[in-house]
């Protein structure tokens, strides 16, 4: 009975995604579908907060509930008109789709068994990664057994950090009362992560089957898979990372930014981009460059062609801090810094006080200490030019140099490279430049430049690159 309250639960958050996107109208399939992806996981992170705060606490019948209360909201919003073209639009086509080409098949059929021998370790395998014993789940224990989101106690370090992905651990676990479910969390988005490549492949000039080949890649790389079954949060973060800038790049490929002619922008597009770069930023403080970066570029693009920003930059906006500023905002009233524990402070000048400074949280990896960041980062790539050398340091989901895996080394990072100077030689802004000037700067911006979990965005750039 109590899966069956998940399985029912999880579907009435599903049917709201559903509704939310039938009113957003988006024009394709693919948009609808990473729509939906995206949507309900927010959803389920709006429901556990609506359960606690407005419905009086954390329980499986007040999360029910909200969940309702949501969905029939969200219907209400879309109307019946709206639901049923959306049904209409995802009809089955008749007409029959092409064969795939043999690497197309064989790519999807690696990436089909790795998914599958994954869904069998989440399934049989406890909760075993480091983080995820000290304070992911730590967190997620003391919600469902207190019924409450207060802070806890039990996790010194890291108890006031962004919590939303620890609210998809908490989804499972307070229907089920086990742990079971938790370590699906992360191979569900890892999917969508992996949707989401494929689809920046395909809006960036890709056929479907090299979108498709992308896709599997991405799936495929050694430190994704090693993620997909910890309660770490790194997949959850570059998913959301990775559907907002598809639905950025989609919005920015309108006439006037350079698209096709008779192309309209439609500010819709970024609502699920919102939605993905809220979930970013409620999931890791690392959100926060992300917000930051892909505003930035819209605020540009936008004015250079002297468009009307306010709209564009609302619908972008509202839904990324409705799923995401929750934590930053409770850490300010309470304790007056919304990254609390961090220390904040610019040119010398604390901005926002705290117990710990940045500095001493950032580590730096075995066998690349006393250099510079970029040596670190080429001394991590480097160990993925022949993985099979160094067995007893193979691939982790913890702190090691590589992860991206030797089809980064390669053939992404010089693909990349390549794909960079053509667009740079059309000598005009293109889709690909905003998709490769994103990945840069929050890779430049970010902590941990060496760190393959941190940096699973490189390996989409990688994959779209190769395609």
């Amino acid at each position: 009975p109590r899966v069956l309250t998940l399985v029912a639960a999880t579907l009435v958050v599903v049917l709201g995604a559903i509704a939310l996107v039938a009113r957003l109208e988006l024009p394709r399939g693919v948009d609808r579908f990473l729509a939906v992806a995206i949507a309900a996981p927010a959803l389920v992170v709006l429901t556990l907060l609506v359960a606690n705060f407005v419905l009086g606490g954390l329980t499986p019948d007040r999360a029910l509930g909200a969940a309702v209360l949501i969905a029939l909201l969200l219907a209400a919003m879309a109307g019946r008109e709206r639901l049923a073209r959306l049904v209409q639009a995802v009809r089955v086509p008749s007409r029959p789709h092409a064969s795939p080409t043999p690497l197309v098949a064989v790519v999807a059929v690696l990436a089909a068994a790795a998914a599958v021998w994954r869904f069998y370790a989440a399934l049989v395998l406890p909760p075993y990664a480091f983080d995820a014993l000290t304070y992911h789940l730590t967190m997620v224990a003391t919600w469902i057994s207190e019924e409450s989101l207060e802070p806890t106690t039990l996790s010194l370090c890291c108890s006031r950090y962004p919590a939303a992905g620890e609210l998809l651990f908490t989804w499972p676990a307070l229907f089920t009362g086990t742990d079971t479910g938790v370590d699906f969390v992360q191979l569900v988005f890892a999917l969508i992560a992996s949707a989401a490549t494929g689809a920046i492949a395909h809006a960036l000039g890709a056929r479907t089957s090299g979108a498709i080949v992308a896709a599997c890649l991405f799936f495929l790389t050694p430190v994704v898979l090693a993620q997909t079954t910890t309660n770490y949060v790194d997949v959850v973060t570059t998913a959301g990372i990775l559907v907002a800038l598809y639905f950025t790049i989609r919005f920015l490929q309108a006439e006037p930014f350079g698209g096709p002619l008779g192309v309209s922008p439609r500010p819709t597009l970024l609502v699920p981009g919102g939605i993905g770069a809220g979930l970013a930023l409620g999931t890791k403080a690392t959100g926060v460059l992300v917000v930051v970066v892909i505003g930035a570029l819209l605020v540009a693009r936008i004015v250079r062609v002297r468009g009307r920003l306010t709209t564009a930059i609302a619908a972008f906006l509202v839904p990324t801090l409705l799923v995401g500023s929750f934590w930053y905002f409770r850490n300010l009233v309470q304790t007056g810094n919304p990254m609390e524990p961090v220390e904040v402070s610019a040119l010398g000048v604390v901005v926002f006080d705290g117990p710990v400074e940045l500095d001493d949280l950032l580590t730096v990896p075995v066998g690349a200490e006393g250099h510079p960041w970029p040596v670190q980062v080429l001394l991590s790539w480097a160990r993925d030019l022949a993985p099979w050398v160094s067995a007893d340091e193979g691939y982790s989901y913890e702190q090691r140099l590589g992860g991206l895996g030797p089809l980064w080394t390669y053939l992404g990072a010089p693909l990349v490279l390549l794909l960079a100077a053509r667009a740079l030689a059309r000598r005009r802004w293109s889709s690909e430049l905003d998709f490769l000037l994103v990945i840069a700067l929050v890779f430049v911006l970010q902590p941990y430049q060496w760190w393959a979990r941190f940096t699973l965005f490189l390996a989409a750039a990688g994959c779209v690159a190769i395609v």
